[in-house]
């Protein structure tokens, strides 16, 4: 993954997954920062990862053997820590990923 660069700035390229787990799909991409605070948040079908730099990722959940179709943030996720997920038969997933 590669977030791009602005107005003159290198590019940072980050790995999610390293090359020897097993391949994942990039359902969605999360940045939410606070005064104090920055999470980048990616969710695959089966995973939601964590990032408080954008270089480093830590498994935050497994959906198990459910799968997600769909992931969303909390508008009030620096204060909640509350995801979204609707997961293929139409179950909703209410989450707190710290």
């Amino acid at each position: 993954m590669k977030f791009s660069s602005r107005r003159g700035r290198t590019a940072v390229a980050s790995t999610v997954f390293d090359n020897s787990s097993q391949a994942e799909d990039i359902l969605t991409l999360f940045g939410v920062q606070g005064p104090d605070e920055l999470a980048l948040l990616t969710a695959t079908g089966r995973h939601i990862y964590k990032s408080a730099d954008g270089q480093s990722w830590t498994p935050a959940h497994d959906f198990g053997n459910d799968r997600a179709v769909m992931v969303s943030v909390s508008p009030n996720y620096l204060k909640d820590k509350t995801i979204y997920a609707l997961l293929i038969g139409g179950t909703f997933a209410r989450l707190i990923v710290r």
